[in-house]
């Protein structure tokens, strides 16, 4: 990974948008960050790692707020309308990548915003994600980087009092980060395609002896020999049940069973008929009584549509005569309902308010004009007293910033005629001293360097409280500074007062357009209505009006609606009774004719009255039926004669067999063939399932037993490959890498303290059982020791050795295949004495010879002096700026 460039805005410290070009920085191939304390260095590192990964440099993984939060990073002094962003520009392998982070105000609330893609060599950028999460691009810049945050953080970008954090990581976390780098994981992939493949294989061949096993286990045998035998009890004991089963003859059994049912049959027949014969005889009294019911009922049926209709008629005429009264009873309640309708309405008409509403609307109308006016009037004196007060406390601020730029200027003078005087008292007393120093060197015949005489006869002596130039220089050097300092504040005092005056200039000026507008305003207010305050109200009170119009002429309509309904009802009430009327007296009269024609008819057919027809009459369903039955129990009772002599003639001379025992007969015929059918079957279903399976198994046990051996042989090396009884081959390969990391950054501790120092790698158990990638220094002033753990080592030392390792690892990643183009330090310099940051800086200019770029954080001057290309972040009250030196 190659940075290239960085864009940042309202974020930590910085205001405006600040940019770092880490191309043009990279030309010498080291460059240093300095500025105060606080002013946002470290800041600049946060911001390539936030938008990488989402997160800052420092060490804040357990954090779920705080440092990663891009809301905490916003900065405070940030207009509102100002986004906050991180957006970084990088290379890996050949391609230029984009990766941006940001907050935009949306409504009243902050929305994150995310970008990544990459960047064609037109500049166009090719997105990475239609609608990008945080959580994508994090996954996407570990894919791109080959470093999770973590990793990031130490091989790269070395956060400030974490930069040894690589050399102290145990086995565990160091194989994390080696493996990504130098890609072993596809050594150990292979191990595991072999391992899987020659596991699968064991596996296979131990389900083919387990399935065997339990083959044999279900048929309760221990071997393919007992199989073989369990085959063969079963033939014997299917020749034995044949053998049983002839000596029975089930069949004769069943057909002198059959023979015995079918005479059974007969019998039952007979008794049938005997019972049918004795229930038609007793049948014969009712059959008569139907028979003279149905007679009857034919007789009366002729006289059932004439009774039908007087029924029809009377009931018709009881309708009309409840109608009638109905009819009658409703007209008084109509005739009053009419009668207070028109009182209603007479009473709404005199009362109406109309006339006197429609007059006041008028006159509020025409006040329109008026009120619309006194509101412009009263938005204009609002606007005027808001531009007043502003007015007011830009005066205010003005003239606060003039009082406090007058002083500092005062206060400043009397600093600088301080430093003057100092300066003045310094600078004779420096020229004191050099005429005594000149005087100590005269010597007679030789001429004076001041006045060329050769004779000295009064030499001066040189002052006691003399000084050296570099003191009086610091002085001069204290008042220029407090000169400038002085005309600086002057400038400002002198803005400060003009914006001041400016200011009260406005502000009076604010004041009399105030005045104006509440002198018109109050002129206005004096041609309002009463009780009505705006045009709002006024607009309100003239709607009030036109509704209460509206509604008084809705109700005198809705009174006239009920007059018309009431008048109309009494008219339909009247003509109603006449028309009923009419129809009860044509109902009296069919009554009267249709019943005096019933009376003639009945005593022409004998009845004495309707009652004794009605109690006669029959449905036609119930006459059918009488008449079915008579005719029914005729047919009966001559085929039960015809049928009962047959069947006798047929039976004369049999005995009827006992129907108990024929169950018990066929259960016993049944049960023995049951019995024989199921034994042959499941004894020749055992046969034929047992016979291809000891077939089958036989030759399943003598193909396991010629390839087992080679399995479990190819089965264990696969194992060792692995790492599962030692070191697999994954971390043979690890290993050897790294210790081409140790043996490079040996080659850098060479520079360092005379070479004292070298590092090399320990058995030592590490976390989770891992070995072989701990860590040990060897000190060429203890040659006789076996060296001792990095984590004794002093900070200074940690910080060189943890530089050489980090510059080594990212050679030997170069090597691989593998691009580490950078590496940024946060501090650590600061530990070291003058001799170890010059050592240090000898493994710097190592590898600023190399394609490597190498970013510094310091306070340290030797650094400043010699790495000319630099980044000072200045620290300001409005926000923090970068400026590239």
């Amino acid at each position: 990974m190659k940075p290239l460039f960085l864009e940042i805005q309202a974020f930590g410290p910085f205001v405006e948008k600040q940019y770092v070009d880490f191309e043009k920085l990279s030309r010498n191939g080291m460059f240093l960050v300095k500025g105060d304390t606080g002013s946002g260095k470290t800041t600049i590192f946060d911001a390539m790692t936030f938008a990488l990964y989402g997160g800052s440099s420092g060490n804040d993984e357990k954090s779920k707020i705080g440092r990663n939060d891009l809301e905490e990073w916003r900065c405070n002094q940030a207009s509102d309308e100002l986004d906050t962003y991180v957006s970084f520009t990088f290379s890996s392998r050949g391609k230029k990548y984009l990766f941006k982070r940001g907050l935009t105000k949306k409504r009243k609330n902050l929305s994150a915003f995310y970008e990544a893609g990459e960047v064609l060599d037109d500049g166009t950028e090719m997105p990475f994600f239609e609608n990008p999460k945080k959580e994508s691009l994090n996954q996407k810049a570990e894919e791109i980087i080959g470093l999770s945050k973590e990793q990031f953080r130490q091989v790269i970008l070395l956060p400030q009092g974490q930069f040894e954090r690589f050399l102290l990581a145990d086995s565990k976390d160091k194989e994390e980060i080696l493996t990504k780098i130098f890609g072993t994981e596809r050594w150990a992939k292979y191990a595991e395609r072999y391992y899987a493949a020659a596991n699968e294989r064991k596996k296979e061949f131990d389900e083919k002896n387990n399935k065997i096993n339990i083959a044999l286990n279900e048929e309760s045998v221990q071997s393919l020999d007992g199989l073989l035998e369990l085959i063969n009890s079963l033939k014997d004991e299917q020749n034995k049940a044949k053998e049983a089963h002839k000596s029975f003859d089930g069949e004769k059994k069943q057909k002198g069973l059959d023979e015995d049912r079918t005479l059974a049959e007969q019998f039952k027949q007979l008794h049938e008929l005997e019972q049918e014969k004795e229930k038609l005889d007793g049948e014969v009294e009712e059959i008569e009584k139907k028979n003279a019911e149905y007679t009857e009922a034919t007789r009366a049926e002729e006289l059932r549509s004439a009774i039908i209709d007087v029924e029809n008629a009377k009931k018709n005429l009881t309708k009309r005569e409840n109608a009638l009264s109905s009819a009658e009873k409703n007209i008084p309640a109509a005739e009053k309902s009419a009668e207070d309708a028109k009182a209603a309405y007479d009473k709404c008409e005199k009362e109406s308010p109309i006339a006197q509403n429609t007059k006041r609307i008028g006159e509020l109308e025409g006040k329109r004009d008026v009120y619309s006016n006194f509101d412009e009037l009263k938005a204009a004196e609002k606007s005027s007293d808001k531009e007043f007060n502003n007015a007011k406390s830009s005066f205010d601020e003005a003239k606060e910033k003039y009082d406090n730029a007058n002083q500092d200027a005062i206060a400043k003078k009397a600093k600088f005629d301080s430093a003057a005087d100092e300066e003045k008292q310094y600078r004779d007393r420096y020229y004191a001293g050099i005429y005594g120093i000149i005087a100590s060197e005269l010597k007679e015949g030789e001429p004076c360097p001041v006045c060329g005489s050769v004779d000295h006869p009064k030499p001066a002596s040189k002052a006691p409280d003399s000084i050296e130039k570099k003191e009086l220089e610091s002085k001069e050097k204290t008042a220029q500074k407090a000169r400038k300092d002085w005309d600086a504040a002057e400038e400002k005092r002198g803005e400060a007062e003009k914006d001041k005056h400016s200011a009260e200039d406005v502000l009076k000026e604010k004041e009399g357009k105030y005045r104006k507008c509440v002198a018109s305003r109050e002129e206005a207010e004096k041609q309002l209505v009463d009780g009505i305050s705006d045009l709002v109200g006024l607009e309100k009170s003239i709607i009030a009006l036109k509704t209460a119009n509206e509604e008084y002429a809705e109700k005198q309509k809705e009174l006239a609606d009920s007059l018309d309904l009431a008048k109309k009802t009494l008219a339909q009430a009247k003509e109603k009774k006449e028309n009923l009327t009419e129809e009860r007296n044509q109902a009296q009269e069919e009554y009267n004719t249709l019943s005096a024609s019933l009376e003639k008819t009945l005593a022409e057919k004998g009845f004495d009255d309707i009652a004794t027809v009605k109690s006669l009459l029959r449905s036609s369903e119930v006459r059918e039926q009488l008449h079915s039955d008579v005719v029914e129990h005729k047919r009966a009772t001559e085929d039960n004669k015809k049928n009962l002599e047959k069947k006798q003639k047929e039976l004369k001379g049999k005995s009827e067999p006992d129907k108990s025992k024929f169950e018990e007969r066929q259960n016993e015929i049944n049960e023995e063939a049951k019995n024989y059918s199921e034994t042959i079957a499941r004894l020749d279903e055992k046969i034929k399932r047992l016979s291809p399976k000891h077939e089958r198994l036989s030759k399943e046990k003598l193909e396991y037993d010629n390839s087992i051996k080679q399995v479990e042989d190819d089965w264990g090396f696969a194992k060792k490959l692995r790492g599962d009884t030692g070191v697999g081959l994954s971390r043979y390969v690890l290993a050897v890498m790294f210790g081409q990391v140790i043996a490079e950054a040996n080659r850098m501790l060479e520079k360092v303290h005379g070479g004292r120092y070298r590092l090399f790698r320990t058995s030592d158990r590490g976390t989770g059982n891992k070995r072989g990638l701990e860590l040990k220094v060897h000190d060429n002033r203890s040659p006789d020791k076996e060296g001792r753990s990095v984590a004794m080592l002093s900070g200074g030392e940690k910080f060189l050795v943890s530089l050489a390792l980090s510059i080594g690892m990212s050679t030997i990643a170069q090597t691989a295949g593998v691009q580490i183009e950078a590496l940024f330090i946060d501090e650590g310099f600061g530990t070291l004495d003058e001799k170890s940051i010059g050592d240090a800086m000898d493994v710097l200019d190592s590898v600023r010879r190399s394609s490597g770029t190498i970013g510094i954080i310091s306070h340290v001057s030797v650094l400043e002096e010699n790495i000319s290309t630099q980044v000072e972040v200045i620290k300001k009250n409005e926000g923090s700026h970068i400026r590239l030196l």
